[in-house]
């Protein structure tokens, strides 16, 4: 009889806690601050990857056109449109993926999970203190079930954002990496169409004179294939950075985050589950 109160009475308080929890705005508040902050961040960059894609889509179909030989942009230029188009559908996951996030959190905000919530807790109590053994596993699994869903993302927002913050933004910074991406989609823009240079203030001769002596160096051309060798090789290592740390943020980490989580509350009610059949006769004598 005696363990039965001492459990019944850490139940309550147990339950107490988790109502208190559950009215505690702030941690939804800063879960819901984060993800939309996360949220406009992916579409950001996705406009920006977009846009990226189309500026190397034009410059592939132009040509270099030096004495003697005829040099197509989009040999150089095929593999980084490949890793871009690649990239953007990771990012389009990444925004549903928060999205989603942002649905279910708005569900988890409403009145009526919080009464169902309350509501499964006290059911919770209830049919332990009238010794229900047959319904109260089902009862305490789905109560834990409900206990995941209220607090799994708000917790695992705020976790990946500390994560995010202390561990790998050090290295991979998205605000970073994304204006580096801009800065590079504006220089193929340039590089696109820039054209040789020749003074207006020339007689005809002497530009058709200059026109001549750039041709034959060929430097104009040599620094213009240098400049796509440099954006493809810069563009590269930004946007496998960008993979990177979207792929942790949005994806790794969430799905190791909630197995875990979803392990500690609801699996773990399994061996509950094995010890309640064990001593049942003590706990709900």
């Amino acid at each position: 009889m005696l363990k039965k109160i001492i459990f019944a009475a850490f139940l309550f308080m147990v339950s107490v806690f988790l109502v208190l929890s559950s009215q505690n705005n702030k941690i939804n508040e800063q879960g819901a601050e984060l993800i939309n902050q996360s949220f406009e961040e992916s579409i950001a960059l996705y406009a920006t990857v977009r846009v990226l894609n189309g500026v190397i889509s034009v410059a592939q179909g132009t040509e270099l056109s030096p004495p003697g030989a005829t040099i197509t942009i989009g040999e150089i230029l095929d593999p980084i449109n490949d890793l871009v188009e690649r990239f953007s559908l990771l990012v389009l996951i990444s925004v549903a993926s928060l999205g989603i996030q942002k649905i279910l959190l708005n569900m988890i905000n409403t009145d009526m999970f919080f009464y169902v919530f309350v509501f499964s807790l006290v059911m919770t109590n209830i049919t332990f203190l009238l010794q229900r053994q047959f319904y109260y596993g089902y009862i305490f699994k789905t109560t834990a079930i409900i206990v995941f869903l209220n607090f799994s993302i708000p917790l695992m927002s705020i976790s990946n954002n500390i994560v995010y913050d202390h561990f790998v933004k050090q290295t991979y910074d998205i605000q970073t990496l994304s204006k580096q991406i801009q800065t590079n989609a504006d220089n193929l823009k340039q590089t696109t169409t820039k054209k040789p240079e020749l003074k207006d203030e020339r007689s005809l001769l002497e530009k058709v004179t200059d026109k001549i002596k750039d041709t034959i160096s060929l430097q104009f051309y040599k620094d213009k294939l240098e400049d796509y060798k440099k954006f493809a090789k810069d563009t590269t290592g930004y946007i496998i950075d960008l993979f990177i740390v979207f792929m942790f943020k949005t994806i790794i980490f969430p799905i190791i985050f909630l197995f875990f989580l979803y392990q500690v509350i609801v699996l773990r009610i399994d061996r509950y589950n094995g010890f309640k059949d064990r001593y049942s006769d003590t706990i709900f004598r």
